[in-house]
């Protein structure tokens, strides 16, 4: 009698089990059922409201185009919760993100930060791609320096540093955005440079990053750019070391490259800029200098700069362009006019980029 019931008792927990099973995977299968049905009415509600977007442009009505494509981007957002996994629809959502056109600047913030996420959790899900994690690095590059770099920052710019590392090593090493990535470890490491001491295995790492990524695409600028900057931060490394030949050394082939990169292309506004910059740099450090002259060579230079920034098409300049010339173009009182009549000209070339309206203030 006990050996039967001991088989009765067998049977019913195998039964019981057997059963909460089939429940378990039931519910797991309606939920999946319901979320997908879910995110399906969002990804319906989104497209009507794109479509009502376009009706509303046609109209002029342009208040009313962002404010759908807002409503859109949110519809998107509530799908792509609930389909985590979705690659296209995630793509979609980001793009919907970066048609919308925020107001203010805590809307701009979410703006990113909603970018961020989307395209982060994209890069994740393909971690061989290299073109989506330079996307990943791009979108955070542009943000860490979007101010004045200072040592606040440097915590920021050692992320980038720390997040490109492991990534290389798994990313096809011909792959063209692997070796852009490769620039950009060396972009954020040379400006960590200038803001605190960097130890010197990874300041000549910094370097070799910056040529690699010239070598791979010689039309990338910003690269070849701060190969100048890598030089002036290696001086300054020096001089607080008061290792002063060296830094002489560093700061001579500062010149010369900024000398051989301004001869091959004189009207480089970029490089205008950075010529500035660096005459700054070395006027703040060199006490013997007349500060009349300083004061009097920097005010002909910004002038001169901004002479350039209106003769040429601001269609041709991207946001970090943007950032460098609206840091060094301001000047004295006595050119108010121009500083404006220079900003509007920048500005023109892409007049509804919220990130160029708030920078510009």
């Amino acid at each position: 009698e006990l050996s039967m019931a001991s088989n009765v008792n067998t049977k019913f927990v195998a039964i019981l089990v057997l059963s909460l099973i089939v429940l378990v995977a039931g519910v797991s299968a309606l939920a999946f059922y319901s979320n997908y049905k879910s995110a399906e009415r969002n990804i319906a509600r989104a497209e009507a409201f794109l479509a009502e977007a376009e009706q509303l442009r046609a109209q002029g009505n342009e208040n009313g185009y962002y404010e759908s494509v807002r409503l859109a981007a949110k519809q998107y957002g509530s799908a792509v919760n609930k389909e985590s996994s979705n690659v296209e629809l995630m793509e979609t959502w980001i793009e919907t993100l970066q048609r919308t056109r925020p107001s203010t600047a805590a809307e701009y913030s979410n703006l990113i930060d909603e970018l961020r996420q989307g395209i982060k959790f994209v890069a994740r899900l393909q971690p061989n791609n290299a073109a989506l994690k330079l996307r990943e690095i791009e979108v955070d590059f542009d943000l860490i320096t979007a101010g004045n770099i200072t040592a606040n920052t440097d915590p920021a710019l050692e992320s980038i540093v720390d997040n490109i590392t492991p990534a290389l090593a798994q990313l096809p090493a011909d792959d063209p955005a692997t070796a852009r990535l490769r620039g950009y470890r060396g972009l954020a490491q040379t400006l960590r440079m200038q803001v605190t001491q960097v130890s010197e295995e990874e300041s000549a790492l910094a370097l070799e990053d910056l040529q690699a990524a010239v070598a791979a695409d010689p039309t990338f600028d910003e690269a070849e750019f701060a190969i100048v900057r890598w030089h002036g931060a290696r001086a300054q490394q020096y001089r607080l070391q008061s290792r002063n030949r060296l830094a002489e050394e560093q700061a001579a082939l500062r010149t010369q490259v900024l000398q051989a990169l301004t001869e091959a292309d004189p009207n480089n506004l970029f490089l205008r800029s950075l010529t500035l910059r660096t005459f700054l740099n070395d006027a703040f450090s060199d006490t013997t200098m007349d500060r009349a002259v300083v004061a009097q060579r920097v005010t002909e230079g910004r002038e001169e700069l901004a002479r350039l920034i209106l003769a040429t098409p601001s269609e041709q300049m991207n946001n970090r362009l943007f950032r460098e010339l609206l840091n060094n173009s301001s000047m004295p009182i006595r050119n108010r006019a121009l500083l404006l009549e220079t900003h509007e000209h920048i500005l023109s070339g892409d007049p509804e980029n919220p990130g160029r309206i708030l920078l510009a203030g």
